[in-house]
């Protein structure tokens, strides 16, 4: 879900800077792109790493971690959200949203090199993998 994500993405980044690199023509262009890019934004980057975190964090450590990454995740959004007009005076919007599809792709490129795969695995085995371990031990007795 994160690579078709944010694959699209950076398709309608890239697509709404080229409207604005186009003298804002075709005006259905931003719509389009806007509406593409919250589509695919909600089908994986959205939501998937509030879902990742509990599956990725021992549990020893998973309310600490995950607030932190909620923390982080959302003074990105806050910076964002105001340096956006200061950096359209500064790059002209054609190259903001040309700077976000580059961070979609490395996102992207994120999701296909690091991130691992946990659809369909339990946590005991993504937790198992994260630490380099490909099976878990046998106990043989009952005893402790």
């Amino acid at each position: 879900l994160m690579i078709i994500s944010t694959s699209g993405m950076t398709l309608f980044c890239l697509t709404l800077s080229f409207f604005f690199f186009n003298d804002k023509e075709p005006s259905a262009l931003a719509l389009i792109s806007l509406i593409g890019y919250i589509i695919f934004f909600s089908l994986g980057y959205g939501p998937v790493p509030y879902l990742v975190m509990s599956e990725l964090y021992p549990l020893e450590i998973r309310e600490t971690c995950c607030s932190i990454a909620m923390l982080t995740n959302w003074v990105g959004a806050f910076a964002v959200t105001e340096t956006f007009p200061s950096l359209v005076i500064a790059i002209t919007a054609q190259g903001a949203y040309l700077a976000f599809a580059v961070v979609c792709a490395l996102s992207c490129a994120f999701a296909v090199l690091v991130l691992p795969e946990t659809k369909g695995k339990s946590l005991e085995q993504i937790q198992n993998e994260l630490h380099g371990r490909t099976h878990m031990p046998v106990r043989t007795s009952m005893s402790a």
